[in-house]
């Protein structure tokens, strides 16, 4: 259930409160057993018996109130825990376990309105089921039991119909998936599509993944309509017409009076109405199953703390004969490197040879099939939690966050503003803070930027941690040579450390700012 992920105390307030609202149902049914009862035989004073029911109807609004902003409450806690979880999951899996967009915007919507609120629902339709029942069986145990008895029969049909609901639901899930990653591709690719005057072809390719989608979902609503629809003729029928004329024979022989089958009839609208609805709560829950046994298995996943406390001085890595696969395809198989600590390695090799796949192996976020992966003498093969702590990274293309500069270079973790400027320095972005400021937004990828600032808002990202190892993949491929050769003097002579960079091409003015170039299609075996 999603009520585990409210707080406690909550859902025991929510409890009281709800056990409170549902004898409104009760109080309404008395009254109209005193006013029957009243303009059958009149005692009283009928002036004080109107300000009693207006009090209590005051005093139940009240109640509703208190109600409703427990229910909303309730909701967004439990919404904001399992985004919490969903969250930890995204920023700490695995590359190759990774949730798609529409999972965090349109699956755990769905939850919310179909799962959570359900459940919250069902929870209050039985306290006034309850408390229904239990005052009619007091006023007259048999007819009561007659309405009981008949209201269960809608559970039948809603038990016919669940089988449908989930399977419908299934179709939904994996074709909502499939649009939210159509819609993703065609906006990535405007400028793709117009250059080749692809247009009209992209536009029937996501109007097609649209229809699918939404034909599975008609689908799914229209099963849960139908099992809806049969639920209430069922629950009205049997939960309401047979025994209203059961109980209209009982007053013809006097065996009850007006006023207390009224009472009763009055009370049967929380026989009927809460079993009807509960059973519309479960298909809409239903509808969610799919969406939330993906989540389950997210939220049993744990992950493993870094172990950046025993993180090693860096002296030197190898590999020996690494090989590695990808669904059968080989990446790059043999080979050899050696690098040791403080140098400035060049790894060049064509586009396509696989140099980025060979970066996330020294990263530790790729694993080896074959072939040996040494840091410091010890292996080293797949052991992401401790080794990457030894790493810093500059991509070709920079991550850029829609934030501000600090943010971005800092990542919203904790540093003196000593270190900030000491890595903003040796990135060379002294000026760019000067006229923009720390908080000043780069936008959306870093459009408010140039691509040279972007570039060297992620080397001071990596001056900053100040790590033992620096990566560049194609850190400068995109860059005019003059601007490549700035970016390769920010980073090469500004880290410490050992700095391995991959590339297709480069200057050859660059080159010589390098240790040593290696040829990784040959694989140079003196390395």
């Amino acid at each position: 259930m999603a009520l585990k992920y409210a707080k406690k105390w909550k859902l025991f307030l929510f409890l009281i409160i709800s056990i409170l609202d549902s004898f409104q149902s009760v109080f309404l049914a008395y009254l109209l057993k005193v006013f029957i009862s009243f303009a059958q035989k009149p005692m009283g004073n009928l002036v004080g018996l109107t300000l009693f029911a207006i009090s209590g109807l005051i005093i139940f609004s009240i109640i509703g109130i208190l109600f409703q902003y427990s229910f909303l409450n309730l909701i967004h806690d439990i919404n904001i825990k399992i985004k919490e979880i969903t969250t930890d999951h995204i920023v700490n899996i695995n590359d190759q376990a990774k949730l798609d967009t529409s999972f965090m915007t349109n699956d755990l919507k769905q939850i919310e309105t179909s799962k959570v609120v359900a459940e919250l629902k069902i929870f209050n339709y039985i306290l006034k089921f309850l408390t229904a029942i239990i005052t009619a069986v007091i006023a007259s145990w048999f007819i009561s039991l007659i309405f009981f008895i008949a209201a269960i029969i809608p559970a039948l049909v809603q038990n016919f119909a669940g089988k449908k609901i989930s399977a419908n639901s299934k179709k939904w899930e994996k074709a909502n998936s499939n649009y939210t990653a159509t819609v993703t591709e065609t906006i990535d690719g405007t400028t793709i599509f117009s250059l080749y005057n692809s247009e009209n072809s992209i536009a029937k390719r996501l109007i097609k993944s649209a229809r699918e989608m939404e034909d599975a979902l008609q689908s799914t609503n229209l099963s849960k309509g139908i099992a809806n629809e049969l639920t209430s003729f069922a629950a009205y029928c049997f939960g309401m017409i047979f025994p209203f004329s059961v109980g209209v024979y009982l007053i013809t022989i006097g065996n009850i009076t007006l006023s207390t089958f009224m009472m009763i009839v009055q009370l049967s609208n929380n026989f009927v109405n809460p079993i009807v609805n509960i059973f519309m709560c479960v298909n809409d829950i239903k509808t969610t199953t799919p969406i939330w046994t993906k989540f389950i298995k997210i939220q049993k996943y744990k992950r493993q703390a870094s172990d950046n406390s025993s993180t090693p001085v860096f002296n030197n890595l190898s590999l020996i004969n690494a090989t590695i696969h990808f669904d059968k395809q080989t990446i790059f198989q043999n080979v050899n490197l050696v690098i040791k600590q403080g140098e400035k390695i060049l790894l060049q090799a064509p586009s396509g040879w696989g140099k980025s796949t060979l970066l996330k192996v020294l990263l530790g976020k790729y694993k080896l099939d074959s072939g040996t992966y040494l840091i410091n003498g010890e292996k080293a093969n797949g052991n992401w939690n401790k080794d990457h702590e030894l790493f810093a990274l500059i991509n070709q293309q920079p991550f850029i966050l829609n934030d501000t500069i600090e943010y971005n270079i800092t990542l919203g973790q904790k540093v003196t503003k000593q270190e900030l400027n000491k890595a903003v320095s040796k990135a060379g972005l002294e000026e760019l803070i000067r006229k923009k400021g720390y908080q000043y937004q780069v936008g959306l990828g870093g459009k408010n930027l140039s691509g040279g600032q972007n570039q060297r808002i992620e080397i001071a990202r990596a001056l900053l941690k100040q790590r033992q190892i620096l990566l560049a993949d194609e850190a400068t491929s995109s860059l005019d040579i003059k601007l490549s050769q700035k970016i390769h003097a920010a980073f090469l002579k500004e880290f410490p450390g050992t700095v391995i960079e991959v590339a297709h091409h480069i200057a050859k003015d660059e080159i010589s700012m390098f240790d040593r170039q290696i040829d990784l299609e040959t694989n140079n075996k003196s390395n």
